[in-house]
This record gives C-alpha cells, structure tokens and sequence, in this order.
C-alpha cells in the first residue's frame, strides 16, 4: 500500500451538528427523525453512529452530507454552515467533499468495476483520461480489488461489491466518508475487510469517517461511538 500514499492529498475536516432537526409528515403522523441532535466529529478519529433501526441514523447521515436539510439547527463543515449553501453549492459539496458507502452498493450494473470507479471523477471534471484510468486502478488495489477491474456488479459477490464502492467513494478524494450501514449484507469475513477499510481511512488517510451501523462487530472497533435513541442522543447511563 505505500504507492497509495499520494492518492489522497485532501484530509478530513472539522464537521459539527448543532441542535440539528428533521421532522417528517407521514399520514396524520410527525416522525421526529432527527429530534435536536448535536455532534461533533474530528479527522483521523472514526466515529460509530449507532441505534436500532428507525433510530434516525441514515436521516441524520442525509443531513452530513447535505442530501438534505435540517428543518432547524445548523451543520457545519471546516467552518461553513451547509444550511447557508444554494442548492448548486450542495451538489459540488455531495460530489467533491463527501463519498458515501451505502448498504446497497449502489453500483451502476452495465459498468465494469472500473468504470463505476472512473465515473465520479468525470462527472467532476477531474483530471484526465489517462489519470482517471490511473486512479481508479489504484484505489482498487487499495480495497484490493485490482484483479476484478474488468468484472461487472453481478459478476462480484456482495462483499467485493462493497469493496468497490468504497473505492467509488473515494475517487474524487473526498474530505469526509459517511457510510450507512455498510457491513449489513455482509458475511463476516467481509465485514472485517470493510469495516478494517473504513477505520484505516481516517487512521492512516486523515479523513473525517462516520460509520452509521447497530452491529456491535463494527463499533467495537471504533473508538468513539454515538448512539442514538428516538432521534435524539441516548443519555449514558
């Protein structure tokens, strides 16, 4: 891995919740996703999201990475306060500052491996061609998928499928990694690789890391944990 040492030149950066809140109508009902939570979550130090689902774990994760808006409350992000941003202003913040890794993959089917790794980065504007192809390769070597590169989605178990799109993630060498519940449709095996991957992330590449999970295999090897009850910060006991 010491050729991969100039793949990420951007660390982590500061990013804060302040009384942060998010409400949803369903039907006659208001449910209090997100119901005042604060936080905060330095680079190079992991932190587990953790709750039961329905916690408002993955709304919380949305308002991070500026998916969408807090109805109150402010997030801020090396200093600038995401609710202030036009709605093009988040797009560019969504596609160069953040990479999210999801439970479901995500990957586009009719692309190789590579190409699904490639496609952040064109549709940024960054770098060329040759570079592109270049990188991409490297940061599946990273997540040790360089011998799949050529493989399509369903050509790849889940495992390996999530192994790339934690290198989709990173290409456009994002600040900050959120991911949802990464490791829920994984074997155990490829749960240690995923959740190793995440870890060494912010550890070794200085990236500000949240990990959203409720499996105690994940957080127990993250050092700070925030749990969350009801949308709001369980109290300790």
């Amino acid at each position: 891995m010491s050729r991969n040492g100039d793949l990420f030149v951007h660390p982590g950066v500061p990013l804060k919740g302040e009384q942060v809140v998010k409400h949803y109508q369903v039907g006659v009902d208001v449910v209090h996703a997100v119901d005042g939570m604060s936080l905060q979550v330095e680079p190079e130090m992991p932190v587990a999201l953790v709750g039961v689902s329905g916690c408002g774990k993955s709304t919380l994760l949305n308002l991070l990475g500026g998916v969408d808006r807090p109805d109150s409350g402010s997030i801020w992000v090396d200093g600038v306060d995401l609710c202030g941003l036009s709605e093009r202003d988040l797009e560019e913040y969504r596609l160069t500052k953040v990479g999210f890794v999801f439970q479901t993959f995500n990957l586009i089917p009719s692309l190789t491996a590579q190409e699904n790794v490639e496609l952040p980065m064109t549709m940024a504007g960054w770098l060329g061609a040759h570079d592109r192809h270049d990188r991409a390769q490297r940061l599946l070597e990273l997540v040790g998928m360089e011998k799949k590169a050529g493989k399509r989605p369903d050509e790849l178990s889940g495992g390996e499928q999530q192994r790339v799109s934690i290198a989709v993630a990173l290409s456009n060498d994002p600040a900050i990694i959120l991911a949802d519940e990464p490791t829920a449709n994984l074997d155990h095996a490829n749960l240690e690789v995923v959740a190793a991957l995440l870890i060494q992330l912010a550890r070794d590449y200085h990236k500000t890391v949240v990990i959203a999970t409720h499996d105690p295999r994940v957080f127990s090897k993250v050092p700070s944990i925030l749990e969350m009850e009801e949308g709001k910060m369980k109290e300790k006991s």
